[in-house]
């Protein structure tokens, strides 16, 4: 049903002025729920492209690091600097403990009200975000 104008609401013998300004409101809060939702996916298309620019460059800066050090590792191991049998056994130790502090931080969730990290046990899913449980429960 559409909006419902004065002389509409007086032709029809079931409805009241009542329900005509009900209906009415209604589709006013739907026009401006779509006025904000079309805004924020504006907003979020164009955050979005920002990120997916800045992830291409990461991903650049990432393959030019990794032939650095590959070229700095080939320099040692060939001036004879370092024993290459060490230099791999310490950048796989390195590598292991990069891996085990980026698995940790994954396993990690932003609240959107107190911006803490929480691990995601503590978190919960609401119509304003993830938020920690303490937040939910200040809402609540």
């Amino acid at each position: 049903m559409g909006r419902v104008s004065f002389f509409t609401m007086l032709v029809d013998d079931n409805m009241s002025w009542i329900e005509r300004d009900a209906i009415n409101s209604a589709h006013d809060r739907a026009d401006a729920a779509m006025e904000v939702a079309a805004a924020q996916g504006d907003a979020f298309g164009t955050a979005i492209a920002a990120m997916q620019r800045t992830i291409q460059q990461q991903q650049q800066q990432l393959k030019l690091m990794g032939s650095m050090i590959g070229v700095l590792a080939a320099v040692l191991r060939d001036n004879g600097v370092v024993d290459a049998d060490i230099l791999d056994a310490r950048l796989e130790a390195a590598i292991e403990n990069a891996q085990e502090e980026i698995k940790q931080e994954a396993d990690n969730v932003m609240c959107m009200r107190c911006s803490t990290l929480q691990p995601k046990a503590r978190t919960n899913v609401t119509e304003l975000g993830v938020v920690c449980d303490r937040c939910l429960a200040q809402m609540g």
